[in-house]
C-alpha cells in the first residue's frame, strides 16, 4: 500500500484569523477584550488600594528610607502639669542626632530645657543640655540644688559638647555590644530580619477598625490589634534565632508564655474612661505612611503624640568636633563651685 504524504495545515496568525472575522464578530471581540483588561485592570488597581493593602505599605514605607529621619510631637495635658515635648530624630552616613525641646508648666510654674544626643559611626556619644535656665531656678527655688552650683551648670554645659566615648559606654553597660556585633554582620542582619518580616507578613497583627475621611490628599485608617495575632507573632518570635541571640546578649529579656497568655483583645483595645485612638495617614498615591497619631482624653486629662516619617535630613546631622570628657567636665564644674 502506497503512503501518500500528508501535508500539515498552515497555521493562521491571530491577526489573520481577526481579519476573517465579520464586522459584527470583530466588534463583539474587541468590546470583550476591553472589558477583559478594563476587569482586570480594575481588579488590580482594587486589590492595589484596599485598605490592607494602603496600610501595610504605609508600615513598610518607614523601613525603606537609607537616612530615615521622624520628628515626634507630644502634647500633654493633666490637673498637675501641662506641655509640650518635641523630638527630631534624624540619620544619616552611621551618625544619628535625637534633638529634644522641653516646654512644661509645673504647679504654675514655666519649665524648659533642650537636649541634644548625637552618636556617630565609631560608637561614640556626645551630649548637649541647653536652654534649661528656668527647669535650673525652679530647683534653686525648690532647695534641690544650690543656687552657685545651678550657675556653673548653666556656663559649663550650655557651652559645651560632653563627649562619652565606646569604651566608657561598653564600661557603663558592661560591655553588652553582642547583639550590635551580630547585626554589624551584613548576612546575619539580613537573615535576622528575613525570619522577623517573613513572620510579622503571616501574623500582621495590625487591624484596620475603619477607615475615615481623607484629610490633605490621605487615605486615614483608625487601627487597632489584634491579640490572637499578636500572640502568635510572639510565640513565632521566641523560636526565630535573632531571639535566640538576643537572649543569649540579654538573659534578663525574656517574653514568658504567661505574658503572651495574659494578651486579650479586652486589654489592647483599652478599658476605664480612657481608651487610646490610634490613627494611620497614607499619602493617596504613593502610600507612604504621612503621620501616625495616638490620641487619649478625657474631660481632665489630655494626650496626642503626634509621630511624623521627614524622609532623608542626613544634612542636619553633624557630629561635633570639639567637645569636653566627662573628666574635664567634672573639673570644670568642682573649679566653678570653689
Amino acid at each position: 500500500m502506497t503512503e501518500q504524504a500528508q501535508t500539515k495545515p498552515a497555521k493562521t496568525s491571530l491577526l489573520a484569523k481577526l481579519k476573517g472575522l465579520s464586522k459584527k464578530a470583530k466588534i463583539i471581540t474587541a468590546s470583550a477584550v476591553v472589558v477583559v483588561l478594563g476587569v482586570g485592570g480594575t481588579t488590580a488597581y482594587a486589590l492595589y488600594n484596599s485598605p490592607e493593602a494602603v496600610l501595610g505599605q504605609a508600615i513598610g514605607s518607614l523601613f525603606g528610607e537609607k537616612n530615615p529621619s521622624y520628628e515626634l510631637d507630644l502634647d500633654l495635658n493633666t490637673g498637675t502639669i501641662s506641655g509640650n515635648a518635641n523630638i527630631v530624630i534624624a540619620t544619616g552616613d552611621g551618625n544619628a542626632l535625637v534633638d529634644s525641646t522641653v516646654t512644661a508648666n509645673f504647679l504654675g510654674n514655666n519649665l524648659g530645657a533642650n537636649l541634644k544626643v548625637v552618636t556617630d559611626k565609631d560608637g561614640n556619644l556626645f551630649v548637649k543640655l541647653s536652654d534649661f535656665t528656668t527647669l535650673a531656678d525652679f530647683l534653686v527655688n525648690a532647695g534641690q540644688l544650690p543656687g552657685s552650683v545651678a550657675t556653673t551648670l548653666q556656663q559649663v554645659l550650655d557651652a559645651n559638647w560632653i563627649q562619652v566615648t565606646s569604651s566608657e559606654i561598653d564600661a557603663l553597660t558592661n560591655d553588652s555590644t553582642c547583639i550590635q556585633d551580630q547585626l554589624s554582620d551584613e548576612t546575619y542582619a539580613k537573615a535576622a530580619g528575613k525570619q522577623v518580616t517573613d513572620l510579622l507578613r503571616s501574623n500582621f497583627f495590625v487591624v484596620i477598625k475603619k477607615e475615615l475621611p481623607q484629610e490633605d490628599g490621605n487615605r486615614v485608617f483608625e487601627i487597632g490589634l489584634s491579640a490572637e495575632k499578636l500572640q502568635d507573632f510572639l510565640k513565632g518570635l521566641k523560636d526565630t534565632d535573632f531571639y535566640g541571640d538576643l537572649q543569649s546578649c540579654y538573659p534578663t529579656l525574656e517574653i514568658t508564655n504567661s505574658q503572651i497568655n495574659d494578651i486579650t483583645q479586652e486589654s489592647l483595645d483599652g478599658t476605664g474612661d480612657v481608651t487610646p485612638v490610634y490613627t494611620v495617614y497614607a499619602d493617596a498615591f504613593s502610600h507612604k505612611m504621612t503621620k501616625f497619631t495616638v490620641v487619649a482624653e478625657d474631660t481632665n486629662n489630655s494626650l496626642k503624640l503626634t509621630f511624623t516619617p521627614t524622609g532623608d535630613k542626613s544634612s542636619t546631622v553633624e557630629v561635633p568636633q570639639d567637645s569636653i570628657s566627662f573628666t574635664e567636665l567634672s573639673t570644670l564644674l568642682i573649679g566653678g563651685t570653689n
